[in-house]
Parts: C-alpha cells; sequence; structure tokens
C-alpha cells in the first residue's frame, strides 16, 4: 500500500477519492507490537501537509516536526513517561496509541484537543484500521473486528467474529479488509453503512498458512507471507500467484505495505530478509551486512530500507537482495523506525533529540525533534471560550456624527478619554509569557482500596508562572477500564479513583500520573510519576481455637 502515491492521485483527482481521504489513510493504522509486530503503527503517518508527528516514548510526548526547517514546532503531552507510542495522521486528526496501557487518542488538530478515546487491549493482541470511513479494532486473540466511529471511537454496528483466534489483519487500499485465521483461512470483507455490518467478499483456504502467517497490502489485495508452512500467496491483485520457500517457525515481521512486485519481510531470529520480487522468493542474508537482528522492513523509491535493532542503522537492499546504497546511521535513543512523509522517508529514533531524513534522490540529513524551550500543549485541557461574532449594521440606524470634529475640511480625529482610576483588565498572556513550569515533587500514594475502586491521593509542589495559575490538571491513565482519569484542582493535592472491575489492574497494574499547571490561557509542562499497583495484603482470618472440653475430673 504506498501511501504516498495514493495521497498525490488524491490531491490531483479530486472528487469522490478526496471525500474518502480519511478513510484511505487511516488504513495504514496497522497495530505491531514491539516484539510481534502488533499494534497501531509507528511507521504510518503519511500526510501531504509538510509536516510529521513522531513519537517520544521516553516523555509519553508526541512532537510535530517541519522537515524543510529541520525543527519542531509542536508538542503534545499524551500520557506518562516510559510510553509505547504509536501515531498516525489523517484529515485534520491524529490517531495516537499508547500500546503500553492500550488506549487510543484522538487529537482534533485544528484545537490540538482530544475529541475521542477508547481503551484497546495492551500489549500485542490488537490492531486499529481504517476503511470507508469507520475505525475497525481488531482483537486477534479473540478473533474479533469492532467496528467504531472515527471520531468518538465509540462502537457503531454489529462486532465481526472468526470463530478462532487470528493471525493477521489489514486492509489495503481500496478499502478492502483482509483476515488470515490460525487455520489458514483468509478471508476479504467490506463494511456496509447501510447495515451497519461486514459482509464477506471471498474466503480460500491456505494451505501451509498458520499462527505466524503475516499479510502485506497493495493498491488492491494482500500477500500473504506464511513461513511457518513455507507458502507465499498473492491474492485479490488481479496479477495473483501462489509460491513456495523455505519453512521457519520463527517471528516474521512484514512491511505494513508495499508495491505489488516488491514484498518485504524480516525474520529477527535468522538475521534474514525475505523478497518476494514478482514470482520469485529471495532470502537475504543481513546479518552478514552488519544487522544481526533486522526489524520492520519499508519500501522506498524501489528500494528496501532495513532497520537494524542495537545496531544503530539502516541497511539498504535493491530488489536484488544486494547492497542499495550506503547504511543510514543513527544515533541515540532505541531501535530506529521508518515514517513515510510527502515523498521522503523520516527515520525516527524515539529517544533520540535527532532523527535522520532521506530525501526522494537518497539523500540524507540530520533532524531536531526534541527541544525542551518548545512549550508542551495539553490535548484534555479546556476549550478557549468562544467569541460570538459582532452583529451585523443596522441600515436603519442614522449615523452619528464624530465626537470631536476637526477644523474645515480636514479629517476628523478623536480624543482619547481621560485615564480612569479604575484599574484596568490585563489581557492573560498579552505578553507572550511562556507556560507554566512543570510541577515538583509529584507523589502518588494509596488512600483507600474496595472490590470496585482503587483510590490514590497525588500531591505536588506549588508552581511559579510569570502568569497566575488558575488551577492544576490531574491525569492517570493505565489497563484498567477506560484506560484513563482525570480531576482539575485549584490546590496541589487531590484524589483519582480507578476502577478495578473488568481488568487485573487493581492487583497487578502501573498508573502513570501527569499533573500540569494551568494559566488563564495556556497549560505548562507535565510533572510525572508512577505508581505500582500490587495485591492486597489479606491477613489469614482470625480462626478462634478449637473449643476442647475440659479433662475429667475425679
Amino acid at each position: 500500500m504506498s501511501w504516498w502515491h495514493r495521497i498525490r492521485r488524491i490531491i490531483s483527482g479530486g472528487g469522490r477519492e478526496s471525500a474518502s481521504f480519511a478513510a484511505a489513510l487511516l488504513g495504514v493504522l496497522v497495530l505491531a507490537g514491539a516484539a510481534l509486530g502488533q499494534g497501531i503503527s509507528r511507521t504510518s503517518v503519511a500526510v501531504s501537509d509538510g509536516l510529521t508527528w513522531l513519537g517520544d516514548d521516553q516523555r509519553g510526548e508526541v512532537v510535530q516536526v517541519n522537515p524543510m526547517s529541520g525543527k519542531p514546532q509542536t508538542r503534545l503531552q499524551i500520557s506518562g513517561p516510559d510510553s509505547q507510542l504509536e501515531i498516525a495522521q489523517s484529515d485534520g486528526r491524529l490517531i495516537v496509541l499508547n500500546r503500553r496501557t492500550g488506549e487510543i487518542t484522538v487529537v482534533d488538530l485544528a484545537t490540538l484537543l482530544a475529541s475521542g478515546r477508547r481503551q484497546a487491549p495492551p500489549g500485542a493482541t490488537s490492531k486499529v484500521l481504517v476503511a470507508n470511513g469507520m475505525v475497525f479494532v481488531v482483537d486477534r486473540a479473540s478473533g474479533t473486528v469492532h467496528t467504531a466511529d472515527p471520531l468518538t471511537l465509540a462502537d457503531v454496528g454489529q462486532t465481526w467474529q472468526a470463530g478462532q483466534p487470528l493471525a493477521d489483519a489489514v486492509v489495503d487500499e481500496r478499502g478492502v479488509l483482509w483476515l488470515v485465521d490460525h487455520g489458514g483461512t483468509l478471508r476479504s470483507l467490506d463494511w456496509s453503512d447501510d447495515e451497519q455490518r461486514f459482509q464477506e467478499r471471498s474466503q480460500r483456504a491456505v494451505t501451509g498458512a498458520g499462527p505466524r502467517t503475516v499479510l502485506v497490502p497493495h493498491d488492491q489485495g494482500v500477500t500473504l507471507i506464511g513461513l511457518d508452512g513455507g507458502v507465499v500467496v498473492r491474492d485479490g491483485t488481479g496479477e495473483d500467484v501462489a509460491s513456495s520457500t523455505d519453512r521457519s517457525d520463527a517471528e516474521v515481521i512484514a512491511a505494513q505495505s508495499s508495491p505489488l512486485d516488491l514484498v518485504p519481510a524480516s525474520v529477527p531470529s535468522s538475521s534474514a530478509v525475505v523478497l518476494v520480487v514478482g514470482r520469485d522468493v529471495l532470502r537475504v542474508d543481513v546479518g552478514a551486512m552488519g544487522c544481526p537482528k533486522p526489524g520492520r522492513p519499508a519500501v522506498f523509491r524501489d528500494k528496501v530500507y532495513v532497520p537494524c535493532k542495537g545496531s544503530g542503522k539502516v541497511v539498504v537492499l535493491d530488489r536484488g537482495g544486494r547492497r542499495g546504497g550506503d547504511d543510514v546511521r543513527t544515533s541515540g535513543g532505541s531501535d530506529p523506525e521508518l515514517v513515510f512523509d510527502d515523498g521522503r522517508l523520516f527515520v525516527n529514533v524515539p529517544g533520540s533529540s535527532t532523527g535522520v531524513l532521506v530525501d526522494s534522490d537518497g539523500a540524507t540529513r540530520s533532524l531536531t525533534i526534541r527541544s525542551p524551550e518548545l512549550p508542551v500543549k495539553d490535548p484534555d485541557r479546556s476549550p478557549p471560550p468562544s467569541v460570538p461574532p459582532p452583529p451585523p449594521p443596522n441600515p436603519n440606524e442614522p449615523v452619528k456624527p464624530p465626537r470631536h470634529p476637526g477644523v474645515g475640511n480636514g479629517p476628523t480625529t478623536e480624543v482619547p478619554p481621560a485615564p480612569s482610576s479604575a484599574p484596568a483588565s490585563t489581557p492573560p498572556s498579552s505578553s507572550g509569557a511562556a507556560a507554566p513550569p512543570a510541577p515538583a515533587g509529584v507523589t502518588v500514594r494509596e488512600k483507600s482500596r474496595s472490590a470496585s475502586a482503587l483510590v490514590v491521593t497525588v500531591s505536588w509542589s506549588a508552581v511559579s508562572s510569570t502568569d497566575p495559575v488558575v488551577g492544576y490538571t490531574v491525569a492517570g491513565s493505565g489497563s484498567f477500564s477506560g484506560g484513563s482519569v482525570s480531576a482539575q484542582v485549584s490546590g496541589t493535592s487531590t484524589d483519582l479513583s480507578v476502577p478495578c472491575t473488568g481488568s487485573t489492574f487493581c492487583t497487578s497494574g502501573r498508573l502513570d500520573v501527569t499533573v500540569r499547571a494551568s494559566t488563564a490561557t495556556q497549560a505548562g509542562a507535565a510533572g510525572m510519576a508512577a505508581f505500582t499497583v500490587t495485591a492486597p495484603n489479606t491477613p489469614p482470618p482470625n480462626t478462634p481455637p478449637p473449643n476442647t472440653p475440659p479433662p475429667n475430673t475425679p
């Protein structure tokens, strides 16, 4: 699925396809976990506005970077520290998944405010896909697909059920949903707006497909790679093929999308990359190229880019599996990740202050990602009050003469009124004051616990700011029902009540807490803390000793 090609076609073609831009672009939201290739993809940003959103896991932020200037422009505080953020942007909205907690957040980019949230299973079982204007939340463990509203993420229509676990699920550029289950059945589904449910387009049993099978979507149709059974199948493309390859009972990490005639997938445990080139299947030993643990590959300008975990670089391959260019070197942070944006390839390194931009000609240059001087915005802050427009002029109202006419036929002037003794109100932030700093000394302690809720007390130190602080926003996130709780207070302490029902959070969870001070016009940086929930200490019941009768006395 070549999203940059599709965007250009949408822009130039207009019409009905432009109206489905959100559905097409959000289709790349394939959630890929760190080890099993599951979750919302970090490599799915594909927009034509010249800006790119990247994740900063260490701080729980998403950062908007201008590739042309090489500098960050906006920071949004999405969650607490030590997150696993995966992002995508479409149709004026930003979608962020915290893989560690499973919370999905939709942010309206016009206001930078959260418009909807949904809780997905944390860990490596979920995928989020979008087609035909709807969001599809796939739970592979239960074999179900929930349809959700793209603005609020609330459930819509019927839930589709496979009857067994799913190995993978993707969506092609035409909006068709493709799924393969553990038994090797490959299905394609269409969402019906009229009936509010899925309709099955095709069903095919693929011998050799199994639990480790992966799918790679194209403009139309998919390529199925089932190395556990040594099978490669292309279906629904108009140029379908079936090939065989060496078997490998190992993890496979496939590209999130690719052209029809060049499909890559990595096998990290074997230091290998599998390339499906036309009808041929090639196996490339990237370990010999200094890449012992390849990550999720991507196709860019007819070359395959392979991020190397733990090696600080990206290897470039041509269609024949040979070196296609110099390695792209990275520095600092964690493993490199690949992001498409506006005809360029961006190498993001979560935790690093810089990234690398690959231009269309293969040239690279460094970009700044982190900027501590850039203020952080809170998507949960209260929206600014709306000011009604002035009433239209009344044509019947007589024109009033000027209060201080000038001399002769010259221009008139108005004399300013005399200064009043009453104090004038100062517009908030009229001097462009900086946002409040992060509150210091954030602590979290358990206050009470019941079968239904865990209550914690959050405390922090007061913040000094150029503009007066009007209050504090406290938010907690974790793998509990609902995924997040929040409160707004004027003091420096508050209680958060976290639900216990529906999850194991209250026995073995972790609560990430952020505290931000707010002035009348803006929210400040977040002070953060984490609280580990342990099982309650239940003492053994106080059982009285048995009532033994006294011995008989003579």
